[in-house]
């Protein structure tokens, strides 16, 4: 991983149930050519 990671909050957590929260997480990572399928 490089950079740091965001994170989206797609429910709003004080009016939604926890088993219901929505979050998405962007993780930049590094493209290494050593590991092509």
């Amino acid at each position: 991983m490089i950079g740091i990671h965001h994170e989206i909050y797609l429910s709003d957590p004080r009016r939604t149930k926890v088993e219901n929260l929505k979050t998405v997480l962007r993780i930049p990572v590094k493209n290494n050519p050593e590991m092509s399928i």
